[in-house]
């Protein structure tokens, strides 16, 4: 867990519309997840056994994505397994 006076933590409301169907409003402009560095996977020891999973929100063009990418390298390097979810509903 890394912690940051910069922004705060992501929110995501859910509501309804008139047809039922689900409208989704959020609030992260920018948000301290999208402020992770990639510097900050240096500390992050995995091994074979460890598993990433993530998906496409965690993709948004920012230095999270960056670290994304820095882990995944780092998971497949020690065979570690990797799950996507790409978020298609």
């Amino acid at each position: 867990i890394r912690r940051t006076d910069e922004a705060n933590t992501a929110l995501a409301f859910v509501s309804l519309t008139k047809e039922g169907e689900r409208d989704f409003s959020f609030y992260r402009k920018p948000s301290a997840d999208m402020l992770y560095q990639p510097s900050n996977i240096d500390a992050i020891t995995v091994t074979e056994n460890d598993m990433l999973h993530f998906c496409s929100v965690d993709l948004v063009d920012s230095p999270m994505k960056q670290a994304h990418k820095a882990l995944i390298n780092k998971v497949k390097s020690v065979n570690g397994t990797i799950i996507f979810d790409p978020n298609v509903r």
